[in-house]
């Protein structure tokens, strides 16, 4: 037979699990190099991602023969499913690393939008007065409420809940 790596649509498969790798390790590197905890939960999370991908990929890389107890590919795929149940899922850790930074208070002041002045702009392009952790009615008349319809404050809240 040939060898795998002379196809070219797995030659570009395993060129973007490359890529996927080398982007994890780096922010990995970078995380120890600086020691800030919001660098560290991205860190994670990006590692878990790649980890979990490029394991599943693996397996259908390898085809009927990754799965089976023959070859350690299912081993590193189940580790990595571990490793989600261990640390959490990735958009929990994203949403984390980012409250730590202070990504969502920035714009509007250390209290979030409720301390805005009354007719004051929280700088979000929001009208003044509104809230947008506030929840909006879905516009498609059924009367129920969409959690986090309007602006990114609310997938903190999202992580919040889910915590």
């Amino acid at each position: 037979g040939r060898a795998i790596g002379s196809f070219q649509a797995v030659r570009h498969r395993l060129a973007d699990l490359y890529v996927r790798v080398q982007a994890a390790r780096s922010a990995a590197y970078y995380a120890a190099e600086h020691g800030d905890p919001a660098d560290a939960g991205l860190a994670l999370a990006q590692c878990l991602e790649a980890v979990r991908a490029v394991t599943a990929d693996a397996i259908q890389l390898h085809g009927g023969i990754g799965f089976t107890w023959e070859h350690e590919a299912h081993l590193y795929f189940k580790r990595a499913a571990g490793d989600e149940l261990l640390f959490g899922p990735v958009h929990r850790l994203r949403a984390r690393a980012a409250e730590t930074a202070g990504l969502f208070t920035g714009a509007y002041g250390p209290g979030g939008p409720r301390e805005a002045a009354p007719g004051h702009d929280s700088g979000n392009g929001a009208p003044p007065g509104h809230d947008p952790r506030e929840r909006t009615p879905l516009a498609n008349g059924t009367g129920e409420e969409a959690p986090f319809a309007s602006g990114s404050a609310g997938a903190v809240e999202a992580a919040r809940a889910v915590r």
